[in-house]
């Protein structure tokens, strides 16, 4: 899960990316990272011709389907709660048996990690733990961190992005959360 750049509240968008079996994931989107040249840079920091490669590569794989959700928000600081919430709903979206969910953000610190790990328990969510990483360390959370600008820059209407935005909602790669 990867909340996007904080803007003091005007906007705060929210992707979280789910699966069962993260490390298959990991590994091509390791592979996606090096053939689109994006790496390991963050989405602002990749061109933007490397990151709509990218974000097509994602698309066209269909390993994703059904597996990335996004929430956005205005004129809110709620980070913590709102965090919280997308991905309680992200999670419910999908859980069909038992499970115990095992939730990675990005700089999360420990207060946070309990926080969130208590508001996802009020929430039914069945928490194995809660970790912090940093966002350069896992291909989940720069995967997450690219759908958070990828998705914004697409709200603020980024005609090159747009039908890229569109498939992506029409193949069920993302779906926003209300």
């Amino acid at each position: 899960m990867r909340p996007a750049r904080i803007t003091q509240g005007e906007f705060f968008l929210v992707a979280v990316v789910i699966d069962e079996q993260p490390d298959d994931l990991r590994t091509a989107l390791e592979q996606t990272e090096e053939a689109s040249k994006k790496g390991l840079r963050k989405w602002f920091h990749a061109g933007k011709e490397r990151r709509r490669v990218y974000i097509q590569q994602v698309i066209e794989s269909g390993l994703f389907a059904e597996r990335i959700f996004y929430s956005h928000y205005s004129q809110t600081k709620e980070y913590t709660r709102l965090t919280i919430a997308t991905t309680a709903n992200a999670i419910l979206e999908i859980a069909e048996y038992e499970y115990e969910a095992t939730i990675i953000i990005d700089g999360l610190n420990k207060t946070e990690r309990v926080i969130v790990a208590s508001g996802l328990r009020k929430q039914q969510i069945h928490v194995r733990k809660v970790r912090g990483v940093a966002d350069e360390s896992d291909a989940l959370i720069r995967l997450a961190d690219a759908m958070a600008g990828f998705i914004r820059d697409c709200l603020e209407k980024d005609a090159d992005l747009l039908p890229l935005y569109e498939r992506a909602i029409r193949q069920k790669i993302i779906r926003e959360l209300k």
